[in-house]
């Protein structure tokens, strides 16, 4: 097999970050309004819990027990209500993770921000998206435990991987992870 010579790439880190700070600033309202989505949805599990807990604060007066408030803790955090907001949050964020990932690559390639057609085109990516985080969260994981080295080493060399199945779903599964 010959060697084959790889072009060398000059990165210039200040030039990226003037190109991401002009980015930012032209397209910041799509940018706030996705994080303010994602942290809305971030926080239902927690309305689960705060809800219960200033319920029974207002009906002890605000006299608990620390030992109450413990169990009504564990009893907040194993409800079907708290799990079922878990799961619809961990939908819903991951959702909004795909459209971010795509809106971000478009932006940066100079194609016009439709937060409309990202949020369409994203949901035919979904499940390749969440299985191919899945599986890199799984590697790095993994990693970690061989001896956090590894895992670090995993994490930065798939760190792509999700990016690639948030913007092409004409590449295969372990494709996605080559790539990156």
């Amino acid at each position: 097999m010959e060697n084959q010579i790889q072009p060398q790439i000059n990165i210039e880190i200040g030039e990226i970050i003037n190109r991401a700070w002009e980015l930012t600033k032209k397209h910041f309202p799509v940018f706030l309004l996705l994080i303010i989505m994602s942290q809305i949805v971030g926080g239902l599990p927690n309305q689960a819990y705060y809800g219960d807990l200033i319920s029974e604060i207002i009906r002890t007066d605000g006299d608990i027990d620390p030992q109450y408030l413990n169990e009504l803790q564990l009893a907040t955090y194993t409800s079907g209500k708290f799990i079922v907001l878990y799961i619809i949050a961990f939908l819903l964020g991951s959702y909004i993770g795909v459209v971010t990932l795509r809106l971000l690559n478009n932006a940066v390639y100079g194609v016009k921000l439709d937060m409309t057609a990202a949020f369409k085109e994203s949901f035919r990516n979904y499940l390749f998206f969440v299985g191919v985080y899945f599986i890199y969260v799984i590697i790095t994981a993994l990693g970690m435990l061989m001896c956090f080295i590894p895992g670090i080493y995993l994490g930065i060399r798939y760190m792509f991987a999700p990016m690639i199945a948030a913007n092409r779903r004409d590449v295969a599964f372990s494709e996605a992870f080559s790539m990156s």
